[in-house]
């Protein structure tokens, strides 16, 4: 039986399972588990300090949690993450469970897919994080 749980390896690494793997590893009874690809969440009843963006050309943007005004869910598949100076604009499919994820502070990172064509192969399905930065006109 394969622990779920993230484990913190000598080097000073969390080493989280099922993180960049197929689905199918995943424990599928337990859907928070840490097992999305493009999900990567704390230990249960853990809450992680910062929240990391990564892009699938490789950028990546961390900004603290404390950071993070509001959170805004669309059901037709779109996720805001507001903050004073930017709002992360995330489309996809299974949103929710992200939106609740980020509620508990559980999300470490948040990974965007390599492809846009959904094959609904996955329960959690993040198409683009986009950037916008505040209007400073006003």
């Amino acid at each position: 039986q394969q622990n779920a749980e993230a484990t913190f390896k000598s080097n000073g690494d969390f080493h989280f399972p099922g993180f960049d793997q197929p689905l199918e590893s995943a424990n599928e009874n337990e859907p928070d588990s840490l097992s999305y690809p493009c999900l990567q969440l704390v230990p249960k009843g853990e809450t992680s300090p910062r929240l990391k963006f990564v892009f699938k050309n490789g950028h990546r943007v961390a900004i603290p949690y404390i950071y993070i005004l509001r959170v805004e869910f669309d059901p037709a598949g779109k996720l805001s993450i507001i903050t004073a100076k930017q709002t992360f604009v995330i489309e996809g499919r299974g949103l929710d469970f992200l939106e609740e994820c980020l509620f508990d502070g559980q999300v470490l990172a948040i990974k965007e897919s390599k492809s846009t064509f959904d094959a609904n192969l996955e329960p959690l399905f993040l198409k683009t994080i986009d950037i916008q930065q505040e209007d400073k006109s006003h």
